[in-house]
């Protein structure tokens, strides 16, 4: 494999970044699982503190221009970003240079990233750990110290961002390439052992800002064994969506190969991190598939490998079905945005206002409507001149995935704002409750803890308030019904707001 001369590598690198923060902010919380992981950030969790505090300190830099949920998903976009680097300069220091670009846009085009990357998934820190991770093991063998130092920062990440076992897992990764005589390198084993004391200097240092019941609390979840775990099964299933296309190149990989693997001494990290992290998918995470996140690092970077040995007649396969693929989703896409904003195809036009009834055609701006059609332009032209290089199967499902993502934002984020966003309800729940005045909130999490970042010391839990929402159960005692809500797609859950004449 040649490695991609520098003009389109930095082309590339600039798609990485705007894909990675664009859609980021300027929209509310859409999904129970973001919301959810918001209250975690907002009362820093014990259960993640690693990607819990990153995304806090990143609010805390943006306070003064964008909302709790925008500033604390910034830091989404920079782990998603360091981990596209990460397994970039993993795929370097492990395979050759040929091999960066290919890893990062594999990376990028996996199906079961583009959502996560772009919401508040503490995963993530996870996938920039063990991108990090491999990128020092590879490091290690040439230059021993700046690798022993990274694999000792990543094992101290690995155990902030989820716990004792993917610590175990980090070291075991680390380890096991010692199994092969060309690994046995001085170079290599001094790199283990100052990533040992890396790890254990930074941990001991770290523990100096806690104190011993804060440290306790930690540890007891850091530790222990999730009651259940997940059905090898379901996750299997759906690991085949998630991480396509890159598990069907991994896979041609090790059947490929079968007869070398032994011999595939560069590989051996990266089969010991496809493995360990299966096994970990099937851990319970804070949605049911982010899981499967970190394993899309390994995957990534055998599909890279995959690419330089994989017949023309196969990789033109490749390439030609993405083209395919995402042609076919750029038309459906702006097709359902006739419809839904200029009501166009009639019969499709009514049955999208069906679903959300409440949104008011219009509220995509021209400049949105341009940012979609300059990058279905600029993806639709730049195809046919996708050198035949290597990397251009690959580079089709990146692109691909950018323009999907880009059409989803640009076009439908009124559309999805009015119908699943939080921020309406949350918004007409705020404006009726006075300045001087607390809320009760026996509700659901998702939207007790979005109440608590709007009205802050306003909402009391547990105490006695004027005003109280619930969703259910017996109205309070001598109090008015003063308004009835819900988000438009989730007609199940009605909010009803009470107001007493007189706090109890």
């Amino acid at each position: 494999m040649q490695p991609v001369p520098l003009r389109p590598a930095l082309w590339i690198s600039l798609l990485l970044v705007l894909w990675a923060f664009y859609g980021l902010t300027g929209r509310s919380v859409w999904w129970d699982s973001e919301a959810v992981v918001l209250g975690h950030i907002q009362t820093l969790s014990l259960a993640h503190p690693l990607p819990y505090g990153l995304a806090q300190l990143s609010h805390t830099l943006t306070a003064g221009s964008l909302s709790f949920a925008d500033g604390t998903r910034i830091a989404s976009g920079l782990l998603t970003l360091l981990t596209l680097l990460m397994t970039a300069l993993a795929a370097r220091a492990l395979l050759g240079p040929a091999y960066t670009v290919a890893a990062a846009l594999a990376l990028m085009g996996a199906f079961g990233l583009m959502m996560r990357a772009h919401a508040h998934v503490p995963e993530l820190a996870l996938m920039a750990a063990y991108a990090s991770l491999l990128y020092g093991i590879g490091l290690a063998r040439h230059f021993p110290l700046p690798g022993g130092v990274l694999i000792g920062l990543a094992w101290l990440a690995l155990l902030t961002s989820r716990g004792l076992f993917d610590t175990a897992a980090g070291i075991a990764i680390a380890l096991i390439p010692l199994l092969a005589w060309r690994w046995r390198s001085a170079n290599y084993l001094r790199a283990c052992a100052l990533a040992a004391g890396v790890a254990v200097g930074g941990g001991l240092i770290t523990t100096l800002f806690f104190d011993t019941a804060t440290l306790t609390a930690w540890w007891t979840q850091a530790a222990a064994w999730p009651q259940t775990l997940l059905a090898p099964k379901s996750v299997l299933n759906r690991a085949l969506w998630f991480a396509w296309p890159l598990w069907p190149l991994a896979v041609w990989v090790i059947w490929h190969e079968q007869r070398r693997l032994s011999r595939l001494d560069n590989l051996l990290p990266v089969f010991a991190a496809a493995a360990f992290l299966a096994l970990l998918a099937l851990w319970p995470s804070t949605e049911r598939d982010n899981s499967l996140l970190p394993l899309l690092v390994p995957l990534a970077l055998l599909t890279a490998y995959a690419l330089e040995h994989l017949r023309r007649g196969p990789a033109q396969a490749f390439y030609w079905f993405g083209v395919l693929c995402f042609g076919f989703f750029a038309v459906v896409f702006w097709v359902y945005f006739a419809a839904i904003e200029w009501g166009v195809p009639l019969k499709l036009a009514r049955h999208l206002a069906k679903l959300v009834p409440a949104y008011q055609p219009g509220s995509v701006t021209p400049f949105s409507i341009a940012i979609a059609a300059t990058a279905t332009l600029l993806w639709l032209v730049a195809i046919p001149f996708f050198k035949r290089a290597t990397v251009r199967p690959i580079l089709v499902w990146a692109t691909g995935m950018a323009l999907i993502w880009t059409l989803a934002i640009s076009l439908y984020r009124p559309w999805v704002e009015t119908g699943w966003g939080y921020g309406p309800l949350v918004n007409a729940i705020a404006q009726r409750i006075p300045a001087n005045a607390c809320l009760n909130a026996p509700v659901d999490a998702p939207l007790r803890n979005l109440l608590r970042i709007e009205l802050g010391d306003r909402l009391k839990d547990g105490h006695t308030c004027r005003y109280q929402i619930m969703r259910e159960g017996t109205p309070p005692a001598q109090a008015k019904l003063i308004w009835k809500g819900q988000r438009p797609r989730k007609k199940e859950a009605i909010y009803r707001l009470y107001r007493r004449d007189h706090a109890s």
